[in-house]
């Protein structure tokens, strides 16, 4: 096996394709980079969901845009789980004991909040599907297969048009 061969993604995760994409799911960047060392590169990279569903035609402009506001609010808010902190902790500004979340993180979950009644409040199809999806970077098949109607999980073609309508809904939120 070459160096090379250690770089590249595993046979089984090229696989693994995004609803209604031709093409594997892990895809090299357009154009080369340099490393961190300054050497030359041309990285793999996971195809994005917006990216994907405006690539075909599902989003315009608009709703690209308020989906990506989104996920950036989202990730602003601290939501994802990966680093919580102490809700308990005042507001501070950073000193010993202070770490608690910023105005900066308040303000986005302010938004993630509204956005969230947007699109039908917490229980929704559309703000759970924007909560998995943008917010929480799984793929429309690991959402529709986590999400359950009656005995059956959601059909991944639906799920896809949750989230274009939720996209669109979140355009005329934001006001794109």
């Amino acid at each position: 096996m070459t160096d090379a061969d250690e770089l590249k993604p595993t046979k089984y995760r090229q696989r693994h394709k995004p609803v209604d994409v031709p093409g594997p799911a892990i895809v090299r960047v357009d154009k080369q980079i340099k490393d961190v060392d300054g050497n030359i590169a041309a990285p793999f990279v996971v195809r994005d969901a917006v990216a994907i569903l405006e690539r075909a035609g599902k989003l315009d402009q608009p709703a690209a845009d308020a989906a990506r506001k989104f996920g950036e609010d989202f990730a602003t808010a601290a939501l994802s789980g990966y680093q919580t902190v102490d809700l308990a902790r005042p507001i501070g500004g950073g000193g010993q004991g202070t770490g608690g979340p910023t105005e900066a993180v308040y303000g986005a979950r302010e938004r993630v909040w509204r956005a969230l009644q947007a699109l039908g409040g917490i229980g929704a199809p559309g703000a759970s599907i924007c909560w998995d999806v943008l917010g929480m970077g799984l793929s429309i098949k690991e959402h529709s297969e986590r999400t359950i109607f009656g005995s059956r999980s959601l059909d991944p073609r639906t799920a896809t048009g949750i989230l274009v309508g939720a996209a669109h809904t979140l355009s005329v939120h934001y006001g794109f």
